[in-house]
Order: C-alpha cells, then sequence, then structure tokens
C-alpha cells in the first residue's frame, strides 16, 4: 500500500531535481493516483475480510474501510459522468491535504488489521484490532467530511458550466 503512494514522491523529486526532464510528475499520473490508492486498498480489504485468524474489531475496520471508498468511488463515479455529459471533460479536482490525511488513516487501520492475522497474543491482536477500528472510523469520517466538500466544489462546476452554456446560446 505505501507503493501507491511512492511513486507521486519519486515524480515530484525528479521534478524538482531534474525540472527539464520530463520524466517526473504528470495531469494524467496526478489523475490516476487516487484511483491507484482506491484500488490497492480495496485489494488488500478484501484480502484481510479472508484472513483466518483477524480479529472481529479488525474485520469492522477493514469493512468500514471498504465501505467507505465503495461510497467514496460510487460518488466519484456518477459525479464524473455529470461533469463529462455537462462539458465533454473528465471531472478533475485537485487532492487536498485532508483527502490525503483520510487515506493514511485509513491505510493505517487496514495495516494494524491484517498484521493481527500474525499476531498470536490475544490481548495484543485485541489491542491492535481497536486501534485499526479507530483509525477506520477516524478516516472514513474525515473521509466522508471531505467528499461532501468535493461534492459541492463538483456541483459548482456542473453548475457554474451550464449556466455558461445557457448564457451563450
Amino acid at each position: 500500500m505505501g507503493l501507491s503512494d511512492a511513486e507521486g514522491n519519486v515524480a515530484r523529486s525528479i521534478d524538482r531535481y531534474f525540472p527539464d526532464s520530463n520524466r517526473g510528475s504528470s495531469t494524467k499520473g496526478a489523475r490516476w493516483d487516487p484511483i491507484a490508492d482506491t484500488a490497492s486498498l480495496l485489494i488488500i480489504c478484501a484480502g484481510g475480510l479472508f484472513a483466518p485468524k483477524i480479529p472481529i474489531t479488525g474485520k469492522i475496520a477493514i469493512a468500514s474501510v471498504l465501505g467507505h471508498e465503495g461510497v467514496k468511488s460510487v460518488w466519484a463515479a456518477r459525479k464524473n459522468i455529470l461533469y463529462m455529459n455537462a462539458t465533454g471533460q473528465q471531472l478533475e479536482i485537485p487532492p487536498t491535504l485532508q483527502g490525503k490525511e483520510s487515506m493514511a488513516e485509513k491505510f493505517t487501520a487496514v495495516t494494524l488489521a491484517v498484521i493481527t492475522n500474525d499476531i498470536d497474543h490475544e490481548q495484543t491482536k485485541q489491542i491492535i484490532g481497536l486501534g485499526a477500528l479507530g483509525f477506520a472510523i477516524t478516516g472514513s469520517l474525515r473521509g466522508e467530511i471531505q467528499r461532501r466538500i468535493y461534492a459541492k466544489k463538483a456541483n459548482d462546476l456542473i453548475k457554474n458550466h451550464s449556466r455558461d452554456n445557457n448564457e451563450s446560446r
């Protein structure tokens, strides 16, 4: 999961140290980064749900992250379709620090939950599972707040484009 964010750091470093190389960050890379993050998170979540020794707290943490990512993905696909119908272009809303923090908390939750599969000491497993649940709840709540901010921005973009089209007629 950590590698899904590492490529962005590498690209930004290339931009900083070799600005004219055309091998660093790109708009296409920036557009695909949240999709790659979500895909890696969903893959790890699916594996974690079927892992035999993860405690119920860890499984609830994974399920809550999986649920929020599912809601977020369906929302993003629907808004993108609405925006594409209105403009003919992909909807692009720049990532925010809060959105990145939310994703980091969800990654942490899933990592902690998956780690419990290899721990034999029951009390330690339960404590780590509770930690995973705490990160999952925090990340999902923060992610939902951010999604609502994105929703307002997306609605404003669609509304402004529709108004501009009506005025030009």
